[in-house]
């Protein structure tokens, strides 16, 4: 975070030079150009960063449906009723339905 932020300071450095019609000196030209790269660096590690979360969410997704599924058809398999017993998909087990919880509403 702080190279960042002091890529844009360097990045912003040149724009209030720029009214001075001066060149900037050339350590300080170096300095910008090599914050420059590791901010590019950096947005390029966070966009495949983020793909990979994308594509990660996506087999979570995936993967969740299909333990959904063979749940439902070991359920089946058992000849379990569907409205007494569920998936638990964190212990890998099935269990029985916990009971409805009463509405406050309505007492």
């Amino acid at each position: 975070m702080k190279k960042v932020l002091f890529a844009a300071i360097l990045i912003a450095i040149p724009v209030v030079a720029a009214d001075d019609a001066k060149p900037l000196p050339q350590d300080v030209q170096v300095k910008m150009l090599k914050e420059q790269r590791t901010a590019n660096f950096l947005q390029l590690q966070m966009a495949q960063l983020q793909a990979q979360y994308d594509q990660d969410s996506k087999q979570l997704k995936q993967v969740t449906s299909d333990l959904v599924n063979d749940c439902t058809a070991a359920t089946k398999t058992a000849n379990l009723d569907p409205e007494k017993y569920t998936c638990d998909l964190d212990a890998m087990t099935i269990v029985v339905k916990p009971a409805p919880k009463a509405d406050p509403k309505k007492q």
